[in-house]
């Protein structure tokens, strides 16, 4: 599949299996695509019956440590593997903003971070917003992550999402004089 996206014109290959494919990477590196190494416990589209973790922030930071190391190795440069948290991929609701709100212990690794809380529902249930109400939830959330050291945003409202990012590097640039 990523073969055909790629032939198509795609330059990002987005797999919420951990790279589980084993020749996914191979494909990336050799047509020079971006991907990005989501954290996903058990596989995509199964749901954790118990998403239990003894330290949900150590466990996904290891595990995108040797994700980005596996791209690594397979040719693609540090500054086109993007590492995301997998927020709401087999994670209770806390266990996301856990991670959202310490969305720099993976700006720590050095890979470019893929921030994809757009409508999530760990954000609808900290607010109490259904899904299509949950576009000023996303801002905020964006602009945390944003604050601290995310630079890839996955964004169902990409126009104001795009002012938004606008907005936060303005700020976090602006020195007083």
């Amino acid at each position: 599949m990523l073969e055909e996206c790629l032939r198509a014109g795609a330059c990002v290959g987005n797999d919420i299996s951990g790279f589980a494919d084993p020749g996914y990477l191979a494909t990336a590196a050799a047509h020079g695509a971006s991907v990005v190494a989501t954290h996903v416990r058990i596989g995509p589209r199964i749901p954790d019956p118990e998403p239990g973790y003894t330290d949900v922030r150590g466990e996904v930071v290891d595990f995108l440590r040797v994700r980005g190391g596996m791209a690594l190795a397979a040719g693609i440069p540090k500054e086109r593997i993007m590492v995301d948290a997998g927020l709401d991929l087999g994670k209770t609701p806390e266990n996301s903003l856990e991670l959202l709100r310490h969305s720099d212990d993976l700006v720590a690794l050095g890979f470019p971070v893929f921030l994809s809380a757009s409508n999530k529902g760990f954000l609808g249930e900290l607010v109490g917003t259904e899904v299509d109400d949950r576009r000023e939830v996303t801002f905020g959330a964006h602009a945390l992550g944003i604050a601290l050291g995310c630079r890839v945003l996955r964004a169902h409202d990409v126009r104001g999402n795009r002012r938004l990012a606008d907005t936060m590097s303005a700020v976090l640039r602006h020195r007083r004089s």
